[in-house]
C-alpha cells in the first residue's frame, strides 16, 4: 500500500514539474469555490445597508394575530383578486372606510400569498402607517420593495454576482438612483425582469403615504412587470389614479363583512369562560348587533 501510494506522490510531483501551475491553479479554483458565496454575500449585505430598508415583518406578525381564524377568506374568492392572483392583471385597489379592517384584509393575503405562492415567485410587501414618519414616504416604500426583491432573487440564482455588481456600481457612481422613487422604479423593473414569474406586491394603507400620487406613478410604471395589491381609503386622487384597473370596494361586501364579524363575535364568546354559557341565538344577535 505505501508504495503505491508513493508512487502516485511521484508522478503528481513529476507532472508538477512537467506543468507547474497545475496544482497551484487546481488549489486556487478550488479556493475560488469556497470563497465565492461568501463574496456574493457580503455584495448582497452592502447593498441591503446601502438601501437601509424597514422591515415589515413584525408589523406582519402583529396584524396577523388580530384576526380571527376563517375570516377574510372571501377575499380570495372574488373575481378580482383571483385574476390579479392567477393572471396578468397588474394592479388591485381594496378600498374601504377608515376602520373597515383593510389592514387584516392586507395581512391575511400578504399570509395566504406566503403560503401558497409557486416557488418562483417572489412576494415583497410594505405597510404605510401615519404612527411611523419613515413608513409614510414613497421612496421608504420602494427601498423596501427593491431590497425584499433583490434578497429573494439572490437566494435562488445560480450566480447573481452580475447582478449585485451592477448594482453596487450604481450604488457607488449613480446613487442619486436610489433616492428617488423613478429611479428606484426602475430598478424595481429590472430586477423583475430578472424573476422567472411576476412579482408579487402588497402595499397596505397607501393613503397614509405622504407623496402618494408620487408612488402610484413609480408603481404604475412597474405595472408591466410586477402584480401589485394596495388598499386604501377611497380618496378621490387614489381611484382617479387607478381608474383603469380592476377594484374591490369594501362598500359593496356588506354580507361578507358581517359573516366576519358574526364569526369575530362568536369566537371572542366561546373563548370567554364567563361567556361560554350564553346560547346561540344570543351569540347571533351580538353579530348582528356588531354589523
Amino acid at each position: 500500500m505505501n508504495v503505491g501510494l508513493d508512487s502516485t506522490a511521484g508522478n503528481i510531483t513529476q507532472n508538477e514539474r512537467q506543468h507547474p501551475s497545475t496544482a497551484t491553479n487546481y488549489m486556487m479554483s478550488e479556493d475560488e469555490s469556497r470563497r465565492k458565496p461568501e463574496a456574493i454575500s457580503e455584495k448582497l449585505d452592502k447593498i441591503l445597508c446601502f438601501l437601509d430598508a424597514l422591515d415589515c415583518t413584525t408589523k406582519q406578525k402583529d396584524t396577523s394575530l388580530l384576526r380571527q381564524l376563517d375570516t377574510c377568506t372571501w377575499l380570495f374568492s372574488t373575481g378580482e383578486y383571483k385574476s390579479w392572483r392567477d393572471t396578468s392583471d397588474s394592479f388591485l385597489l381594496l378600498h374601504g372606510k377608515a376602520g373597515a379592517g383593510k389592514t387584516v384584509l392586507a395581512s391575511a393575503a400578504i399570509q395566504d400569498l406566503l403560503e401558497t405562492k409557486h416557488k418562483e415567485e417572489f412576494l415583497a410587501y410594505f405597510y404605510c402607517d401615519f404612527r411611523t414618519g419613515r413608513s409614510t414616504s414613497a421612496v421608504e416604500v420602494m427601498r423596501s420593495v427593491v431590497a425584499q426583491l433583490v434578497a429573494s432573487l439572490c437566494a435562488v440564482m445560480v450566480d447573481p454576482e452580475d447582478l449585485l455588481d451592477d448594482l453596487l456600481k450604481d450604488t457607488n457612481n449613480r446613487a442619486e438612483l436610489f433616492y428617488n422613487v423613478k429611479g428606484l422604479s426602475r430598478y424595481l423593473s429590472k430586477i423583475a425582469k430578472l424573476c422567472p414569474r411576476k412579482p408579487l406586491i402588497v402595499i397596505d394603507a397607501l393613503d397614509e403615504c405622504r407623496e402618494v400620487e408620487t408612488l402610484l406613478d413609480g408603481l404604475i410604471i412597474t405595472g408591466g412587470d410586477v402584480r401589485t395589491f394596495v388598499t386604501s381609503r377611497p380618496h378621490q386622487n387614489i381611484v382617479s389614479m387607478l381608474s383603469h384597473f380592476p377594484s374591490i370596494s369594501m362598500d359593496r361586501m356588506a354580507n361578507e363583512l358581517s359573516s366576519d364579524i358574526l364569526l369575530h363575535v362568536t369566537n371572542e364568546l366561546d373563548s370567554c369562560c364567563r361567556l361560554r354559557t350564553f346560547g346561540d341565538s344570543l351569540k347571533v344577535s351580538l353579530g348582528t348587533m356588531s354589523d
